[in-house]
């Protein structure tokens, strides 16, 4: 993992517990995750990241006690690769309607899957959403993410998240 991805410039990493891990297996980054440490990964292409993370995150969520809305938040540059993993979600992107989003927001799901410049509006836009309860956030194509002018909408988004949470972040070789 490139050096930058793991220090940012946008403290990304200031909320993650001290412990991370350079992968290269969906086992490996699911045996961490399980063990409730925060994951940073990098693999190619097809080999399984998007599971290295929605498999631990649903553990969780079924193990977890009380409240569960908008209990993981997963952030990625593209919507293409938003239709992959946004599956019983909200999916939160440009192109579809704010109105259509927030009645989806308003059914409190348990996972929030979008692009960071459209979930910070939401944020900021809907009333009642908040992810002040959020135990998960993951940087899904995380190299992409700080290096793609998303800086400002990521920083204004982890100030509005617990620093008390995991975080996953994984990118494709």
């Amino acid at each position: 993992m490139k050096s930058e991805l793991v220090s940012g410039s946008t403290g990304i990493t200031s909320g993650c517990s001290a412990h991370f891990e350079i992968l290269s297996g969906q086992t490996e980054a699911i045996s961490l995750a399980l063990e409730g440490k925060d994951v940073i990964g990098l693999a190619q292409t097809g080999s399984g990241k998007t599971g290295a993370f929605a498999l631990p995150i649903l553990h969780a969520l079924l193990e977890a006690p009380g409240p569960k809305d908008f209990f993981a938040c997963v952030l990625s540059p593209t919507s293409l690769k938003l239709s992959e993993i946004g599956v019983k979600c909200a999916v939160l992107v440009g192109g579809i309607d704010m109105v259509q989003q927030s009645i989806k927001i308003a059914k409190q799901p348990h996972i929030i899957v979008g692009t960071p410049g459209r979930v910070l509006d939401h944020l900021k836009h809907t009333k009642g959403f908040s992810l002040s309860r959020l135990k998960y956030l993951v940087l899904d194509e995380a190299d992409r993410l700080l290096n793609q002018n998303f800086e400002e909408s990521l920083n204004e988004i982890l100030q509005m998240i617990p620093r008390e949470r995991r975080t996953f972040l994984f990118s494709a070789t």
